[in-house]
């Protein structure tokens, strides 16, 4: 039996969990400990099972005992509905995409956009303000990420905005920003999935063009994402010494 065939709920009582499938806790097909076993007489046979039970656990190649949180019991920035079922196919079974959660504070968000840039961690509180502040403005902002199942941890990160305009027929204009993936998941397409699911989103949100800004060395990336080259990106950034955070 290999290692992945062992991943079943185990009856040893130590390891016993619920079987609603939420709990992504490595477990082993060990026999149930009858109470039998607590007797002294029994004690030789208990000790060989918990011998066995620990040989087996250091054969794993890791132990999670963290819960992976399922989209129904999160309070998320959007529905998940309307990340594109194409873009969720194409993961492996251990990474799930999803729309920002309330919590993800605690899951590393922040962690992973330092992979762009400096990133200067405000607390909890005011992070959650934040995302509160994202949703009030409906329809409008749509962060999403993907989440490795073994851990409940946010691996890959991006957000498109929608700009609403009076030309083109009152047209909307998709903004890709912040795609930034962990530097241990780096190579396995994760950006590729983050910007084909926030395009998606996008198009069928009902913008005309989706746009997004990168450096010249990221060029070629996004030409096989699908963008192609237009104009050139301008940017004037205010004094240090004014005000940072937006006075609403």
């Amino acid at each position: 039996m290999d290692v992945e065939d062992r991943r079943v709920i185990c009856g040893c009582g130590t390891c016993a969990v619920s079987s609603s499938g939420q709990r992504s806790l490595i477990t082993l097909p060990f026999p149930t400990i009858t109470p039998d076993d607590y007797n002294p007489l029994n004690l030789l046979s208990f000790t060989r099972r918990a011998i066995y039970h620990t040989l087996l656990l250091s054969q794993l190649p890791y132990v999670n005992l963290m819960l992976f949180t399922p989209d129904s019991e999160l309070d998320l920035l959007f529905p998940s509905e309307q990340i594109p079922t194409e873009v969720k196919a194409q993961l492996p079974p251990d990474l799930h995409i999803r729309p920002l959660a309330s919590t993800d504070y605690r899951r590393g968000h922040l962690p992973v956009l330092s992979v762009l840039t400096v990133v200067t961690d405000p607390g909890e509180e005011a992070w959650v303000a934040q995302f509160e502040s994202l949703r009030a403005a409906a329809r409008t902002y749509y962060s999403i990420v993907i989440v490795d199942k073994r851990t409940d941890r946010i691996v890959a990160v991006g957000t498109v905005f929608l700009e609403r305009k009076f030309l083109r027929g009152l047209g909307c204009v998709g903004h890709i920003e912040d795609i930034a993936v962990d530097k241990s998941q780096q190579g396995k397409k994760l950006g590729l999935r983050i910007i084909h699911a926030l395009t998606g989103i996008s198009e069928n949100s009902g913008c005309y063009k989706t746009i997004l800004n990168c450096s010249d060395h990221n060029i070629p990336f996004y030409q096989k994402c699908g963008f192609e080259k237009k104009e050139c990106e301008m940017a004037k950034y205010a004094p240090e010494d004014r005000a940072r955070s937006p006075r609403l």
